[in-house]
């Protein structure tokens, strides 16, 4: 995924994430996201809804988004 947003491409399983224009953490765009938490699970990962509210919660314990 890292690799795909540095080239400025949507990523497979929504491992990256952004700051909005209003501060707040929000997820790179995603390819096929309709299907992106059936690849997650392929991998062994969590939802795509449950990755993005771990990485809101770090993020606000860490006093940032």
């Amino acid at each position: 995924d890292r690799v795909r947003m540095n080239d400025g491409r949507a990523q497979r399983y929504g491992s990256q994430f952004v700051l909005g224009d209003d501060g707040e953490l929000v997820v790179w765009h995603v390819d096929d996201a309709v299907k992106v938490d059936a690849r997650r699970a392929r991998l062994g990962l969590p939802p795509l809804a449950a990755h993005e509210a771990e990485m809101r919660r770090r993020v606000a314990q860490k006093g940032g988004g």
